[in-house]
């Protein structure tokens, strides 16, 4: 965690400066999409398996199990969600060894870092050897955030 400047103690987690191993993205982005179909899971459960449930515990129990397991499916798919990727997108990424993932979090760093007030001349992780990021939507991102550094050395 690092305080963000002018926000009197106000903190935010961070992703580390040097990569995370593959298992820790995966493990980190499955766990929405885990925690919503096991939601899910355990409301229906108790809807059904708790005697003499009252009905509208039946019918909150239930609607909200099915909708948690179909956000939890919803979020599974790859797919972008108003130009940001879902975190099956991310997930089945990550899982293929593609670079999509790897230059998502550079650019989710280099937005919390900006967020936190930090020029762009001081972004250090962020030069022109991250040539090895093929996608277009991130190699966008990386072209203005060159382009911000370079205005303002």
């Amino acid at each position: 965690m690092e305080k963000i400047k002018g926000y009197a103690g106000l903190c935010m987690m961070i992703p580390p400066a040097e990569g995370v191993s593959r298992n820790a993205n995966l493990l980190y982005y499955a766990g929405g999409i885990f925690m919503n179909l096991l939601t899910g899971i355990i409301a229906l459960l108790s809807a059904f398996l708790i005697p003499d449930i009252p009905i509208l515990l039946f019918l909150a129990l239930g609607i909200f199990g099915m909708l948690s397991i179909g956000t939890g499916i919803l979020n599974l798919r790859p797919a972008m969600s108003q130009y940001n990727p879902t975190d099956g997108m991310i997930l089945w990424n990550v899982w293929q060894g593609n670079d999509f993932a790897e230059g998502f979090a550079l650019i989710n760093r280099l937005q919390m870092e900006f967020s936190m007030g930090t020029r762009p001349r001081d972004l250090v992780f962020l030069n022109d050897n991250n040539e090895n990021v093929s996608q277009p939507y991130i190699r966008i991102y990386m072209l203005i955030y060159l382009l911000y550094k370079a205005w303002d050395n």
